[in-house]
């Protein structure tokens, strides 16, 4: 008889330099071990998105861009609950606004910690999406819901490219 377990969850810990030209090797680090745990099945760019603005705002913001500073970074994949990262700079923390709404609309879970120089973000696996009643798709905006529709007077033409005709 074979009994299969869950896998263990794959950690990767790092950091680097607070320079621009970094968050792409970054983010491929971090991408390379969510998308071998397969942790966020389907939901790989949202993740991706989300965790591509945090480090942008760890090293323009937080830093500012001084390569003498450092991110570090923490990414936890796990089949079972998803993906967690922790993303710290060492500047003197911030308040995000416009990158605050990416990363909430992409991910289940965010917070700002030790006055902005942590990001905490965590994506729900499938599995966990199921046992907690999650939709397991974000809720879609097209077509907008009805009363937008009525609100833009019919300027809403339904999806781009698709003929019904």
């Amino acid at each position: 008889m074979i009994v299969a377990s869950a896998p263990m969850p794959a950690v990767v810990r790092f950091r680097f330099r607070s320079e621009v030209a970094r968050i792409s090797f970054a983010m491929d680090r971090i991408m390379e071990v969510v998308q071998a745990s397969g942790c966020v099945l389907g939901r790989e760019n949202e993740v991706e998105l989300a965790i591509r603005e945090a480090l942008s705002n760890a090293v323009v913001h937080g830093n500012h861009m001084d390569p003498d500073k450092w991110v570090s970074v923490r990414c936890e994949c796990d089949r079972d609950k998803g993906v967690s990262i922790v993303i710290r700079d060492e500047g003197r923390g911030f308040a995000p606004r416009r990158g605050r709404l990416i990363m909430r609309s992409h991910m289940d879970q965010v917070s700002f910690e030790k006055g902005g120089h942590e990001v905490h973000l965590h994506k729900a696996s499938v599995t966990a999406r199921i046992r907690s009643g999650m939709p397991s798709r974000p809720i879609s905006l097209f077509p907008p819901p009805a009363p937008w529709r009525a609100a833009i007077g019919g300027l809403y033409q339904g999806p781009v490219g698709l003929s019904t005709h």
